[in-house]
């Protein structure tokens, strides 16, 4: 199952105690570019999806979330670098590039 991969991801990145909540594509019915996985998560964390900042590496992604009602940076991959993320609050070329200013610009 994809979820177990998520958490040897996070267990082998020594990260995953850092996450309050983690949520993988078989908790939800419909998957992206739906918004139910973002939607699902705000509600588990018990925020309010606006208050949500998303990070995503894809096109369907950043549609997802946007759906859902966050704000999104795209960091696109080498696999993903000619989808079209404009639809993103913001793109950038790598997570070293996000610090509170752009954050907090959102």
């Amino acid at each position: 199952r994809f979820e177990g991969h998520i958490h040897i991801i996070l267990d082998n990145l020594g990260v995953k105690n850092k996450f309050n909540v983690i949520v993988g594509p078989s908790e939800n019915r419909r998957h992206k570019p739906h918004p139910d996985i973002y939607i699902y998560t705000a509600q588990k964390l018990g925020v309010k999806p606006g208050d949500c900042i998303v990070l995503e590496d894809s096109s369907t992604g950043v549609i997802s979330a946007k759906s859902a009602g966050m704000k999104v940076i795209a960091i696109p991959n080498k696999h993903t670098k000619s989808h079209d993320l404009t639809k993103a609050d913001i793109i950038t070329k790598s997570l070293s590039d996000i610090d509170m200013r752009m954050l907090n610009s959102l």
